[in-house]
């Protein structure tokens, strides 16, 4: 098993070149929720049962690959003695592998992970 970056090292290598980013926004948002809705569903009926984490990384991968710019947060529970952390996905601010805001019970790290597509900040 290896570490959270050795992970996100190994998609960044795999995806290698993305597709173009999409001009229209209304396919852009379209492609973005349903990649979103895949993942969900792969993650709830697929093999196994996925961390946040796991199901975030690929999230981010798959949009990267589509030239999607999408965001991994990380975050910890706010106001509770026990350490609870948790993943999610956000692109333009939103994120996209909630069901609910179950990401608002979260403090996120001040940094990003970014996935933009190559070339793009």
């Amino acid at each position: 098993m290896q570490g959270f970056q050795a992970t996100k090292d190994s998609l960044q290598d795999l995806t290698g070149k993305s597709s173009p980013t999409l001009l229209d926004p209304n396919e852009t948002a379209k492609r973005t929720a349903l990649t979103a809705r895949m993942v969900r569903a792969a993650a709830r009926h697929g093999v196994g049962n996925p961390s946040c984490l796991e199901e975030s990384l690929v999230l981010v991968h798959l949009l990267r690959k589509q030239g999607i710019a999408s965001q991994l947060r990380i975050g910890v529970k706010k106001n509770i003695p026990k350490f609870e952390a948790h993943a999610w996905v956000e692109c333009e601010g939103a994120a996209l592998n909630e069901s609910e805001a179950l990401h608002d019970h979260y403090a996120p790290f001040e940094a990003e992970f970014s996935s933009n597509p190559p070339g793009q900040s």
